[in-house]
This record gives C-alpha cells, sequence and structure tokens, in this order.
C-alpha cells in the first residue's frame, strides 16, 4: 500500500508541475501574438519565391522595351579611314584621310516581325505579372495554413489545460469524500491517473505547438517563434461562387493563356520573316582630315538610301523554327486546358469542404451543449450514489473531447473559408 502511495504522489508531483509551469509556458507564447495578416506580411517582405517572380517581371519589362526600341530608329556617328586604288593608271595607293559620317536608320517593314515580337514581349511581361500574383497566392496558401496549424496546437493545449485543471480539482474532491467515508481509494487512484494521463498529453502538445511554431517561422522567413491569438469563428460568410469564371479569371490560368497568345504571336513572327525587309537610311560626312595632297572635304549633304532585304534560303532555319513554334503552341495550349480543369476542382473542393465545415459546426456545438449538460448531471447524481466515478470520469473526458473537436472545427472552418478566398482569389 505503502508503495502504491509513493507512485501516486510522484504522479501528483508530476501533474502539479505541469499545472504549475503551463500558465508560464503559455504566457511566453502569448508575448508576441501576431494576426495572421500580420503574418503574411512579414512572410510577403521575406519570401525569396515572391522576389525572384518580382525580378523576372522586371525582366520582362525590361525585354518588351527592348522590343519597342527595335521600331525607333538608330543613330550612329562612324569615324573611318578608307584606303583604296586611287585607279588603274596610278601605282600605288591613295590614302584618303580620316572621316566622320553620322548614320540614321529607320525600320520601315520587316514582315511584321517587329510587331508580333513587341506582342510576345508583352505577353511574357503579362504572363510574369500574372506569375507573381500567383506567387504570392502559394504564400498565402502556406501561411494560412502553417497559421492555423498552430493556432489549432494551441487551442489543444488550452483545453487540455482546462481539463486537467477539472480533473485535479475532482482528485480534491473525491479526496474529501474519501474522508467522509463516502469515496473509495480506487476511486481516487483512478481520477489522478487519468489527470496523468491528460498531463502526458499536454507535452506531446507541447511538442506538436513548437513545431507548428516553427513551420510558421520558415514559412514567415523568421528564426524568432511566434505567438498566434487563437481564432475565433466570425459571422462573415464566403458568397457563391462561379466556378468556371472565377478559374477563367484565375492568375496562374490567365498566365497560361497569356503562353498561348504568345505562341501564336511567334508562329506569326516565323512566317514574317518569310517577308521583305525595307529600312530607310540617311548620311551625312561631318568632316575630313585630307592626308598629304589629298582633296580637301567637301559638304555633299545628306544622302537617303531605300534598301529592301528579300530572304530566299536561310537553311531552312525559318521553317525549322516556324514548324517548333506551331508544337509549341500546341503544347501551351493543352496545359490551358489541364491548369483550368486543376482550379475547377480546386475550387470545388474548396467549396465542398467550406459549406461541410460548417455543418460539422452547428453539430458540434449541439453536442458540446449536451456533453456540458450530461457532465454537471453526472456530478450531481454522484453525490447521490446514483452513477459511479467511472461514469464522471466518462463524462469528464467525453466533454473535453467534444471541446477539443468543437474549438478545432471553429479553426477548420475559418481555415476553409480563407483558402476558399485565397482560391478564388477574393480581396479581403
Amino acid at each position: 500500500m505503502v508503495k502504491i502511495t509513493g507512485k501516486i504522489t510522484a504522479v501528483l508531483i508530476f501533474v502539479i508541475s505541469i499545472a504549475f509551469f503551463l500558465p508560464a509556458f503559455a504566457d511566453d507564447q502569448a508575448a508576441r501574438p501576431l494576426s495572421l495578416d500580420e503574418c503574411y506580411k512579414i512572410a510577403l517582405s521575406n519570401s525569396d519565391a515572391v522576389k525572384i517572380q518580382s525580378e523576372k517581371l522586371r525582366q520582362a519589362n525590361m525585354a518588351k522595351l527592348d522590343t519597342v526600341g527595335a521600331l525607333l530608329p538608330t543613330i550612329s556617328v562612324d569615324h573611318f579611314r578608307d584606303f583604296g586604288i586611287s585607279g588603274f593608271n596610278s601605282s600605288g595607293y591613295a590614302d584618303e584621310g580620316w572621316e566622320t559620317e553620322i548614320i540614321a536608320t529607320q525600320p520601315v517593314f520587316h514582315g511584321l516581325e517587329k510587331i508580333n515580337e513587341i506582342s510576345v514581349a508583352d505577353r511574357e511581361a503579362y504572363k510574369e505579372e500574372l506569375n507573381l500574383i500567383s506567387a504570392k497566392r502559394d504564400l498565402a496558401n502556406s501561411t494560412v495554413n502553417a497559421f492555423y496549424a498552430l493556432a489549432s496546437a494551441q487551442a489543444d493545449i488550452i483545453n487540455l489545460q482546462d481539463a486537467l485543471s477539472l480533473m485535479l480539482a475532482r482528485v480534491k474532491e473525491l479526496k474529501q469524500w474519501q474522508e467522509l467515508g463516502k469515496s473509495r481509494p480506487s476511486e481516487v487512484y483512478a481520477t489522478e491517473s487519468s489527470a496523468a494521463l491528460i498531463a502526458s498529453q499536454l507535452e506531446q502538445s507541447k511538442a506538436a505547438t513548437d513545431d507548428a511554431s516553427d513551420a510558421l517561422d520558415r514559412v514567415m522567413g523568421i528564426e524568432n517563434p511566434v505567438a498566434v491569438i487563437q481564432p475565433e469563428e466570425t459571422s462573415s460568410t464566403v458568397e457563391d461562387i462561379n466556378i468556371t469564371f472565377t478559374a477563367e479569371s484565375r492568375s496562374d490560368v490567365l498566365a497560361q493563356k497569356a503562353e498561348v497568345e504568345a505562341s501564336d504571336k511567334r508562329i506569326a513572327t516565323g512566317l514574317g520573316v518569310l517577308l521583305p525587309q525595307v529600312d530607310l537610311s540617311a548620311a551625312k560626312v561631318l568632316g575630313g582630315t585630307p592626308f598629304l595632297g589629298t582633296t580637301a572635304y567637301k559638304d555633299t549633304g545628306w544622302q537617303f538610301m531605300l534598301t529592301a532585304q528579300y530572304p530566299l534560303f536561310q537553311g531552312g532555319q525559318r521553317i525549322f523554327d516556324t514548324v517548333a513554334a506551331f508544337s509549341q503552341r500546341e503544347a501551351a495550349y493543352r496545359q490551358y486546358i489541364s491548369t483550368l480543369l486543376d482550379v475547377k476542382y480546386e475550387l470545388r473542393s474548396r467549396m465542398r469542404d467550406y459549406y461541410a465545415a460548417g455543418k460539422i459546426l452547428a453539430s458540434m456545438k449541439d453536442a458540446y451543449t449536451k456533453t456540458t449538460q450530461s457532465l454537471n448531471a453526472q456530478v450531481a447524481d454522484y453525490k447521490y450514489g446514483l452513477v459511479t466515478n467511472v461514469d464522471v470520469l466518462q463524462a469528464m473526458s467525453d466533454s473535453t473531447s467534444v471541446k477539443q473537436s468543437l474549438d478545432r472545427t471553429i479553426i477548420t472552418r475559418e481555415l476553409d473559408k480563407k483558402l476558399l478566398e485565397i482560391s478564388a482569389e477574393v480581396e479581403k
């Protein structure tokens, strides 16, 4: 009997120590609470994926400006020295000296190649802009999942802490009844055992909370642990969305559609190269430096020249490039259809999860009300010997389990709502 009592005493010391240090742990976790919006802002400022995509967008915009510049005139100043034979009856060579010439060239027609290249660059820039939106959406998904995972772990700790306090109070009450001869030692031991079990669950939840906190820190790009305020149920709901319209309007689908459009322009570019290219040039000699006895420089004014180039044969390069462009267009279109179907499936799944969570929440609220009433009735009936302590412990366990499920359901519904809004790119 003494041996058993010693074990029970050790268990009680362990349980009480958990109960004593747990509030300190909770206070430490609540020292720096952050909201979901704050977590996302930090994650956005530290995200390498978003920064990389921002640079890709910058590069695409520069490439777009580069193609536009190809339609503008080019101006250059050439400084040259021409060595040539002065005549058939002359021996040796005549050094014409150094001359400086300004040349301006305006592309007139390049078989629509330049226009289509601008269109391709425009679609590429637009696609990278959409990819940036998609990168932010992916980051929001990761942040929301990590945030609510930590919130759920913290909610478990709060529920287990409440359950432990309730169980310890039950132990104290049973000991008082034992002194009055109304309770048996076995009932005290059983209740202490339940308390020890809850204490071990608390340790597991504490470890899970630390892991969830690290996961959120990783998404946010920081190393310091973050405390999260336990989310509460909100009254706002997500309006029904048009699956087809929403999917067709989402950034990743639009980006793939832009790739199809760019592929069309690449095909047109390849075909357009087969047409002639026309340029208008103007040149003017600015001055020269006669050498020895050569003729001094004379101003001949501006000289204009219109040139047309007809591509006849280029080793089949353009034909192969055009065939490849057709193949790329087909692949881009197939990817567009696949992406569209995937997004539609994702939206339908998100909507099902959200509405199902709402129905489950209503049932869980009713279940928690009933288990609470049952627990209160069991405790009252025990005083009159109508039920056993085992019945009371089972009612306590049911109450804790249902409360834990209720809180998780609340968090799950808020999570599902956020994920649906993110998937539908709803601004909130």
